[in-house]
């Protein structure tokens, strides 16, 4: 019973677990009110997302101006403290939880084909230096230092169990290089939780509005002034090829979009250095036989980049570029390109026929409707000449922190979050939820009990009068189930004492037997006081004896006679003569005394030897009672009586 009642809570403590995330996840949602935001050094965007109505009502760029020529957040602490203030209090953002876009490349990102473990196995796994020397390139030698400052995160991408492998994605950054964006935002008002790379909130972005699946494949160009990189995105792998550009590069692609035509030998040598990092990595990739990429995305922090996507489209055959951009279709010009395409004619000559088709290129993150851009909004994108910057804030401004990990509104593919505190930010959060959702059951279960209170009251009294109608019933009835109750007790107590009986009486010859054998074994000097039959396992045998040499006699005659007989215990006694003889019995707790003549004065004693003989035999003995105890009378031998 005990057994059972245990498994039952155990259940019930696992229904309840399994619940209780469906319960707090919606909930803790629903009480995540935050913004994202991008702290550089001249300038910050936010934006605001209302995650229900996928509707993003706040787009936010303002340059920092500072008195001091050194423009690092350390030495204009106050200044950027200052001026976000005033941003929050204008646009009514205090106490906002932030997503902070953290600059990819400050970021290192990695999938790694690993053994399969559990979370906690994995957390405990990769603060050790043996973890990262053994999975990475990093040199063994101080990796333990590097490991005390980084902020550390993951993603499982894929869980093989058939090979007991998985795909993980680690990305880690120096904490200290975020701290003071995190007390900046906290000087300002806000509250900091989730510090998330920017090249994995653009590709929330774009995965997202393009309406891409968890096991799409696709490319994606990123360039400008501070993001420049590929990305190659599986279902189990994110791969991110750093596209490393000078300045001078980066300032003729500016210079490009003013051009009336981007061709040309010295725009081709821009292009060639442009591609240099990243082609041979596309080429690999769309030359695999398993490939089945067809489209090459493209952002860029620039706005203007058409004589850009014109000048490099020749320089991939069998990929069809398609830029992405913040600006909604009606603020995008469209960009079409002519793309040569070669097909095979048959004819009289058998000749080769070249044509041309024309591609459009240009698409809006807002084209497919997944989000909306709130209407007054539109006039700011028209005026803002850097719309593209943006789209990071927008991204970001996707990411909940969800500690259930329950399905949001806006689902993000990539959940890192590279907060140094995260794990205790985390436990935190559901630590408030928790204790939100009992003040509320409280509160709940209160109005409930005092609603149904009210209602049944004039009921309760009521009651009451036909309730005292029938305790004198109940207290009659009570008492006859004690007596019935007793009389049963009785009457079970009896048929276990029919039962023993019966099995005494019909062994009863065989006992007889046995003790008549037992007496003849006994020799003139040995009285016996006990024979216990313990489960048929063994015979104790207890008594007194005059001398060492008899007590030997009546081992000779056991084992020549019955089994194996072993002498437990040896003692001695002081008995007095000629008086009553007194031993007592361990095993009743009674005493059998023997008789002798004398008187009451003082009276010589002398020494008896005291044993304990076990006797391994196959002895019959009663199978429904644990010990059958045979008391033997030491003068004379034959005198025994059962207890």
């Amino acid at each position: 019973m005990k057994d059972k009642i245990i498994q039952a809570g155990k259940q019930i403590k696992g229904n309840l677990l399994n619940i209780l995330p469906h319960i707090l996840g919606p909930l803790s949602l629903s009480k995540e009110n935050r913004i994202s935001i991008e702290l550089n050094k001249n300038e910050i965007t936010i934006c605001n997302l209302k995650s229900k109505k996928k509707e993003i009502i706040k787009l936010i760029n303002e340059k920092f101006e500072f008195s001091k020529s050194d423009t690092t957040f350390e030495k204009n602490y106050q200044q950027y403290v200052d001026k976000i203030l005033e941003i929050v209090k204008r646009e009514k953002l205090e106490k906002k939880e932030v997503n902070l876009l953290i600059p990819s490349s400050a970021v290192t990102v990695k999938t790694i084909n690993m053994p399969l473990m559990n979370d906690g196995e994995l957390s405990s796994q990769i603060r050790t230096p043996d973890f990262w020397s053994q999975f990475t390139d990093l040199p063994a030698e101080g990796i333990e230092e590097m490991l005390d400052g980084l902020a550390l995160s993951y993603q499982i991408l894929n869980k093989d169990k058939k090979e007991n492998m998985m795909e993980v994605l680690f990305t880690y950054v120096d904490s200290q290089g975020n701290e003071i964006k995190n007390q900046i935002l906290k000087s300002s008002g806000l509250n900091p939780t989730v510090f998330e790379p920017k090249c994995l909130a653009i590709t929330n972005l774009i995965m997202l509005t393009q309406k891409m699946k968890r096991n799409d494949e696709f490319l994606f160009l990123v360039y400008g002034d501070t993001e420049n990189y590929l990305i190659h995105r599986t279902s189990n792998k994110f791969s991110l090829t750093e596209n490393k550009l000078t300045r001078a590069d980066i300032t003729l692609l500016k210079q490009l979009e003013k051009m009336p035509d981007g061709s040309g030998p010295f725009w081709d040598e821009l292009y060639d250095r442009f591609l240099s990092n990243i082609k041979p990595t596309i080429d690999e990739i769309i030359e695999s036989p398993d490939n089945k990429i067809k489209n090459l995305f493209i952002f860029s922090e620039m706005d203007e980049n058409k004589n850009f996507i014109k000048g490099i489209q020749d320089k991939f055959e069998n990929l069809q570029l398609k830029n992405i951009s913040i600006a909604p279709s009606f603020l995008n010009d469209e960009l079409t390109i002519h793309k040569s395409k070669k097909n095979k004619v048959t004819n009289k000559s058998n000749t080769k026929k070249e044509n041309v088709e024309s591609i459009k290129v240009n698409q809006s993150f807002f084209d497919n409707k997944v989000i909306k851009l709130d209407k007054k909004l539109d006039e700011i994108l028209e005026k803002n000449k850097n719309k593209n910057i943006l789209a990071f804030s927008i991204g970001g401004a996707l990411r909940f922190l969800n500690p259930y990990g329950t399905t949001e509104p806006l689902n993000c593919n990539y959940k890192i979050n590279l907060h140094s505190k995260n794990n205790l930010i985390v436990n935190n959060r559901k630590i408030l939820i928790e204790n939100y959702f009992l003040q509320f059951s409280t509160y709940f279960l209160l109005v409930l009990f005092g609603s149904i209170l009210a209602l049944k009251t004039p009921v309760y009294f009521k009651n009451q009068v036909t309730v005292s109608e029938y305790s004198k019933i109940i207290k009659t009835h009570d008492s006859l189930y004690a007596e019935i109750a007793v009389v049963s007790g009785m009457k079970k107590k009896i048929e276990v004492d029919k039962k023993i009986a019966a099995i005494i009486l019909s062994r009863k010859d065989e006992y007889l037997d046995l003790i008549d054998q037992t007496i003849q074994l006994v020799p003139e000097g040995v009285m016996l006081d006990s024979i216990d039959y313990i489960k048929g396992k063994h015979v104790m045998f207890k008594g007194k004896a005059a001398s060492d040499l008899d007590i030997n006699l009546f081992l000779v005659n056991l084992r020549e006679q019955i089994g194996k007989p072993e002498l437990k215990n040896l003692g001695r006694v002081i008995v007095p003569l000629n008086s009553e003889i007194i031993s007592q019995d361990k095993t009743q707790g009674q005493k059998n005394i023997y008789a002798g003549n004398g008187s009451d004065s003082k009276i010589p004693s002398t020494e008896l030897k005291t044993f304990e003989i076990k006797l391994i035999s196959n002895p019959v003995c009663v199978p429904s009672l644990s010990t059958l105890v045979i008391r033997i009378s030491p003068a004379p031998r034959n005198a025994i009586f059962f207890t």
